[in-house]
């Protein structure tokens, strides 16, 4: 039996596919690493899921415009409650590289859900074309006094 005063129980599982593709497109923060020229980077970004790709917009001159040349990244987005000790992460891993067809870029400067945090000039579209899609949620179980612990689903 449980009590108002027992820890409460957490479990550590899989997202869903369709979870992971949900919260890639709520959300627009995340952190993208790569191998670099000359050493592995880490950088936070601005996105947009959209027609199953990752899009991000970023200046010319920065060391995200490496990207233009294709190669392997990973994109990780997660939310975290430090208080409740819970949170989700989805890790995109894929192929980035320039959007880089005039009509390409045309649409992708029409859209207007892709408005960089970051100041100044961000003229060069990458896209990321996921391989996999990966998620893993840690949360508060409740149980019932008959059944097994319930799953919180992410929003």
């Amino acid at each position: 039996m449980h009590g108002f005063d027992d820890p409460p129980v957490r479990a550590f599982g899989p997202l869903t596919q369709s979870e992971c593709i949900h919260l890639l497109e709520t959300h627009s923060l995340g952190r993208l690493a790569w191998q670099a020229a000359d050493s592995q980077q880490v950088r936070p970004i601005n996105y947009v899921f959209r027609s199953g790709a990752v899009y991000f917009s970023t200046s010319p001159q920065g060391i995200l415009s490496e990207l233009v040349r294709p190669a392997h990244v990973a994109l990780e987005v997660d939310d975290l409650d430090h208080h409740k000790r819970t949170g989700w992460s989805v890790i995109v891993y894929g192929r980035a590289k320039a959007v880089a067809t005039p009509d390409e870029v045309l649409e992708q400067e029409a859209m207007d859900d892709l408005v960089p945090w970051a100041p100044g000039v961000r003229s060069l579209f990458i896209q990321i074309t996921p391989s996999r899609i990966t998620g893993r949620l840690l949360h508060e179980s409740s149980r019932t006094a008959d059944g097994p612990p319930t799953r919180w689903r992410p929003r």
